[in-house]
Formats: C-alpha cells, sequence, structure tokens
C-alpha cells in the first residue's frame, strides 16, 4: 500500500525518515556528513514533489518523486531491504499503471557514495529497462593551455550562431541522434530540436559560446555551452555537442569542442571555476575517449532505470 503524506502528516514522516537514513546509510559507507548533506536536501516537502511512504508484509520504504521519476527509496529495516524494496517498486508500478504517463524512472548512482546501486539487481526482474546511463565529466579551467586546436579539413569552416540558420541546428542534432537513441523517439524529432535549439537560442550565455562548422552551405557540427553560477555554481557547461554521421572521424567534434571550451573561458573564465561536459553511454566510447584524451576526468557515472507502459 502506498500512503502519501501531506503536510499534515509531514513531521512524522521525517521523523522516521531520517531514521532509516540514518540506519541504511552507515551501512552503504556514507559518511556522516555526506548523510546529513542528503537529509538536509529533503529536509521540505519540494513544489511539485510527491512524498510517500510504502507499506508492505516486510516493512516500510520512505520515497519521493517528482512526475514519475522516483529520487529515493529508502527502507525502514537494513536486514529485509531487498524485500522492502521489491515489494515497494511493485506497489509504486501498479499505481504508475493506473496513470496516464508513459515511463517510470529512477537513477541508478554508479558512483560512490550511492544510495540506488546496491539494489540495482533487483530493477531488471521487476521489468525494470536497465538505459545506458550517462557519464558527467569535469575539468579544470587551465587545462587549456595544454590542448592544441586542430586545424579544419579543407572546405569547412567555423560560423557563429545566426537566428535565420536555427532550422539548420535543429536538423543538425535530428539526424545527430537519430541513429543512435532507438528507444526514446523525441529525442530525434526535429521539431523537437527546434524548440530545444530556439529555447537556447535565447539565453545569451549559450550564444556567446555557440560554434558551428558549414561545409557546402551546410550546418555539420556544432557545440555550444553556458555559464550560470545562480543555478549550476562554479560550474562552465558544455550542453550540446553533434556531428553528422557522414562528417564524423574528422576531428570536427574535437575541433568545435575545443572552440566551445576556448569561448566559456573567455567569456565566464574565474578562479574555482570548471568546465563540465556530459556523455550518454549507448553513443559509443568515441567521445569518451575525445574526453578523457584532452584531460577530462569522469566525476559521475548514473544508468536510468525505466519500466514502460508499452514495454
Amino acid at each position: 500500500m502506498i500512503i502519501p503524506i501531506t503536510t499534515d502528516d509531514y513531521d512524522q514522516h521525517s521523523q522516521d525518515f531520517r531514521r532509516a537514513v540514518r540506519e541504511v546509510f552507515p551501512m552503504l559507507a556514507i559518511s556522516p556528513d555526506w548523510m546529513e548533506a542528503f537529509l538536509a536536501h529533503w529536509e521540505v516537502m519540494g513544489e511539485g514533489q510527491a512524498v510517500f511512504q510504502t507499506q508492505t508484509r516486510s516493512g516500510r520504504a520512505f520515497g519521493r518523486r517528482t512526475g514519475w521519476k522516483v529520487h529515493h527509496l529508502i527502507p525502514s529495516d537494513w536486514r529485509r531491504r531487498y524485500d522492502i524494496l521489491a515489494e515497494a517498486l511493485t506497489e509504486i508500478q501498479a499505481e504508475f499503471l493506473a496513470s496516464e504517463a508513459d515511463e517510470l524512472t529512477l537513477d541508478i548512482h554508479e558512483t560512490l557514495p550511492s544510495h540506488t546501486l546496491y539494489f540495482a539487481g533487483l530493477m531488471p526482474g521487476l521489468g525494470f529497462e536497465m538505459g545506458s546511463g550517462e557519464i558527467l565529466l569535469q575539468a579544470g579551467e587551465d587545462f587549456l593551455s595544454h590542448v592544441r586546436l586542430p586545424d579544419l579539413p579543407p572546405g569547412i569552416r567555423e560560423v557563429r550562431l545566426e537566428d535565420a540558420r536555427l532550422s539548420d541546428y535543429a536538423l543538425l542534432y535530428a539526424r545527430a541522434h537519430a541513429a543512435r537513441i532507438h528507444h526514446r523517439p523525441s529525442f530525434f524529432r526535429e521539431q523537437n530540436w527546434r524548440e530545444t535549439i530556439v529555447d537556447a537560442a535565447a539565453h545569451d550565455d549559450l550564444r556567446r559560446t555557440w560554434i558551428g562548422l558549414e561545409a557546402e552551405g551546410q550546418i555539420v557540427a556544432s557545440c555550444y555551452g553556458g555559464c550560470r553560477p545562480e543555478r549550476w555554481g562554479e560550474i562552465m557547461s558544455v550542453e550540446e555537442l553533434a556531428v553528422l554521421p557522414e562528417f564524423s572521424g574528422r576531428g570536427l567534434g574535437r575541433y568545435t569542442l575545443i572552440r566551445c571550451l576556448q569561448e566559456l573561458q573567455r567569456h565566464y573564465g574565474a578562479p574555482g571555476r570548471v568546465f563540465q561536459i556530459g556523455t550518454w553511454r549507448h553513443l559509443g566510447p568515441r567521445p569518451i575517449r575525445m574526453y578523457l584524451g584532452l584531460g577530462f576526468q569522469v566525476t559521475q557515472a548514473k544508468t536510468y532505470a525505466a519500466y514502460r507502459r508499452n514495454r
């Protein structure tokens, strides 16, 4: 049974939740500081979040979700953790199937400390698909001094963003992703990318760093990023990078990435700031090798466990 938590119930729920976290997290070798930071992060009932408990024959689990993205699921008893979590996930699946949503997800954080990795093995047996996941990498601002910008191949030139060509960039990103993201068709619909690109172009920080490459009037590669200290802290983030499949293997991804990083540094570089870039595992080892070769280091890896209505 799933018990939704209201504001009237929240104080008691919070006490029980904290007690469960303090029992489970030490068993996962999670430090007291990290545990207290986790509790502080989830101290209040956030807007749009559903806080709940599951009550099963094995015990309680404490969870929180936004839409059908589950942020955490903490068992009340470490000794019975797998039974509690399997029963809790089954209850959540039943409630999800009674909704109109298409997908129920939970992030499996693979970098330690992690409060989800230990039960990842349960997920496939419950019908969850374990997606290829995301890897985040970072590099210090000064690493660019050791990076050489490659020459562009003949017939390819660098261009800056023009509003008149936003549809060309949308087509580029749609085509670049089409062959790789089979399970999420919205990723390669041109209309979806058109909306993404139009929104991105409305942000000054992204426009300043936007690098495109053109060949015979066609946009064949692009990279842009931004820096928003009020939201991202001291991170200069590369947001999107794409190369048309027929132009891959010619160093265009490396060129556009380095140029984007240079523009990020020129506009937003400051002591203590770092570059960050993410990649999806289903894109294969090539981008990861490129980022590591440039000097980035992996800071986070996670897998998306997804339960779909039409699985």
